[in-house]
């Protein structure tokens, strides 16, 4: 059976983990493979790891976000790694937002695997901001560091691009 991996790309609270939970919990099928079962599922996420170790320690996760960013990245690398030598799909739950980070995480895909990317557009920086501030006031990233990953937003395009909304 082919496996699949998904990059989501978006701003932060665009909607990438809630659409995963959603995906994890209905049990989607992944476009052109209704054979595939979601329990071997891998998501690879750096803010799990981060929300983790905030709770671990007892600090928000605006705090853990600069003292455990890397080792979240290494983290995930080990997963990945795991991922691929046990053949699960992979979703890939970060913001994704250069075309070349896009690039590289394909590459680091087999080529036996399916590669999609799943975009999550947005109305404003403002809106998600606000959004923010009323459903994720643990996680409310400054208005400035928004304003620069917007900057940095390259919207993908392709064949295996699917636009969520």
């Amino acid at each position: 059976m082919k496996k699949y991996v998904i990059i989501l790309c978006g701003l932060p609270g665009t909607g990438k983990s809630t659409w995963v939970k959603e995906f994890l919990k209905n049990d989607y099928i992944i476009p052109d493979a209704p054979d595939v079962e979601v329990v071997e599922t891998v998501v690879l996420s750096g803010d799990k790891h981060i929300e983790k170790y905030a709770s671990k320690v007892g600090i928000s996760y605006n705090e853990a976000f600069h003292l455990y960013q890397k080792e979240s990245r290494l983290l995930m690398n080990l997963e990945l790694f795991n991922a691929i030598k046990e053949r699960k799909h992979i979703i890939w739950d970060n913001t994704n937002l250069s075309k070349k980070i896009r690039e590289k995480r394909m590459a680091s895909i087999p080529n036996s695997y399916g590669k999609l990317i799943i975009y999550f557009p947005y109305k404003s920086i403002e809106d998600l901001h606000e959004q923010q501030i009323r459903y994720r006031s643990d996680k409310v990233i400054d208005m400035q560091v928004l304003r620069d990953m917007e900057e940095t937003l390259e919207i993908p395009t392709g064949d295996n691009v699917t636009i969520k909304g």
